[in-house]
């Protein structure tokens, strides 16, 4: 009997040691010193404090908007900046609100002439990491860690780290119909607005900012009338000789727009529709109905 308990307390022990020493290895990185990555810090708007200690020990505090790193694939961001002699970092930009950090990936390659061509990849799946996670990441490819403000869009994030201005470009254009289109940061509001859009992301998504509301004084809003068209142009005078799906429609005092190769998307779309939308690649117009 005691052999038989004691064989099982020895099995037990052994599986506990394979499990404990598993976890070890898996929480463990393993730092590929042969090797190095480019790590890059960004307020974005904002700006980044923190102290920085030179190789003779004296503290300086210092203020920038971004800050690059070398760091081996597998180590930890903070000792990587550790290494560098950074610590202690700060992040404002007005009294905004730091919602944390977008982490993209940095393809480098270089061209014929010997430049380098840095392409962003947002790998974040729409989590934003706090300071003290960031400073835990293991990173082992190229990497940029970017601050999230509150006030500032999406769009343009995208703007400034992933858009491709090279390839073709689809817009968005909004007509009130007579009535006005408040935006949130809009005072005295639009008849006509316009925005780039990209395919794969929502409407609203491409806005520059969310529509407030849209008004016309003794009317109610009903929704908008959407189409998509492969292309268009806007002229002066009406034109009454259209092809095969084409479509003319006034826009007030800027005209009319000639919808070419046009389809009807819906009727009555709602604000809240209309930005839930994904953009395929077409134009898309919006004119406001009301009642």
């Amino acid at each position: 009997m005691k052999k038989t308990v004691s064989f099982i307390l020895a099995i037990i022990f052994t599986m506990t040691l394979f499990t404990a020493c598993s976890e070890t290895n898996y929480n463990t990185p393993v730092i590929d010193e042969t090797k190095e990555i480019y790590v890059s810090i960004s307020a974005f708007w904002g700006t980044i404090a923190y102290e920085e200690t030179d190789s003779e020990g004296n503290i300086g505090k210092l203020e920038t908007a971004s800050i690059d790193f070398i760091g081996h694939p597998g180590q930890k961001v903070e000792d990587i900046l550790k290494n560098s002699g950074a610590n202690n970092f700060e992040f404002y930009f007005d009294s905004d609100v730091l919602l944390g950090f977008i982490t993209y990936r940095i393809d480098i390659t270089t061209d014929e002439e010997g430049f380098e061509n840095h392409k962003y990849i947002d790998i974040s799946n729409g989590k934003y990491l706090s300071l003290e996670e960031l400073m835990k990441q293991t990173p082992t490819e190229n990497v940029a860690y970017v601050a999230k403000w509150q006030s500032v869009a999406e769009r343009d994030y995208y703007d400034a780290f992933e858009a491709d201005f090279d390839e073709e470009t689809f817009s968005l254009s909004l007509y009130s119909n007579e009535g006005v289109i408040f935006f949130d940061d809009d005072i005295d509001g639009s008849t006509l607005a316009g925005f780039s859009i990209i395919k794969g992301k929502t409407l609203e998504f491409s806005m520059a900012s969310k529509i407030k509301t849209i008004e016309k004084e003794s009317f109610a809003f009903k929704g908008f009338t959407l189409y998509t068209a492969k292309d268009y142009e806007i002229i002066e005078e009406e034109a009454t000789d259209l092809a095969e799906n084409e479509l003319c429609i006034s826009i007030g005092d800027f005209g009319y727009l000639l919808l070419k190769d046009y389809k009807l998307y819906s009727e009555n779309v709602s604000i809240e529709e209309l930005e839930k939308i994904v953009a395929e690649e077409a134009h898309y117009f919006a004119t406001a109905n009301w009642a």
